[in-house]
């Protein structure tokens, strides 16, 4: 996660009363780099079992089918560990994500971090309302965790409401 201008990925800074004016989270190094060393076991597993049976066809296959997954499932891991645009943008003056059009706070609703499950597994999104529709970004390998986004956008949130009442006032 990125705070203004600053290029540090250190974590998050439990004090939210000096955010900055924006915060750009981007893919985390630490999540993808484990999702590509889960892919080198399963590469490396389908690599050996045809050596373990060398005469069972049904090794060779199997070991075909779970290699082509791996790299399919592995390059576009590597794809997020290379990309470092990022991938969620929350500011002063809304949200922007790499799905969803530039998004000001007045447009926006509902927005939060939430659990949703999937059938057996469950799975973190970012989502909100906006006036084309509804946006789920997921927050698998992002860097950061849903009670960390829930708080930065009450933080956001908190602003804009003050801006609102501050000019509605003037």
């Amino acid at each position: 996660m990125e705070t203004g201008n600053t290029s540090s990925q250190e974590g998050f800074d439990h004090d939210l009363s000096n955010l900055p004016a924006g915060i750009k989270i981007f893919y985390s190094n630490r999540k993808t780099v484990r999702g590509l060393r889960v892919a080198a076991v399963f590469l490396g597993i389908a690599i050996s079992l045809p050596v373990c049976f060398p005469h069972e066809l049904w090794a060779y296959f199997f070991c075909l089918f779970i290699a082509v997954a791996t790299i399919i499932i592995g390059s576009g891991i590597y794809r997020k560990y290379k990309n470092k645009q990022p991938q969620i943008i929350i500011s002063d003056s809304g949200i922007i994500t790499t799905s969803t059009p530039v998004c000001s706070w007045k447009d926006i609703s509902g927005e939060d971090a939430v659990e949703i499950n999937e059938g057996k597994s469950k799975g973190y999104y970012l989502i909100y309302n906006y006036p084309y529709g509804h946006a789920k970004h997921p927050l698998s390998f992002l860097d950061t965790d849903r009670g960390e986004l829930s708080a930065i956008l009450k933080v956001y949130r908190g602003r804009n409401l003050q801006q609102d009442s501050v000019k509605a006032h003037s």
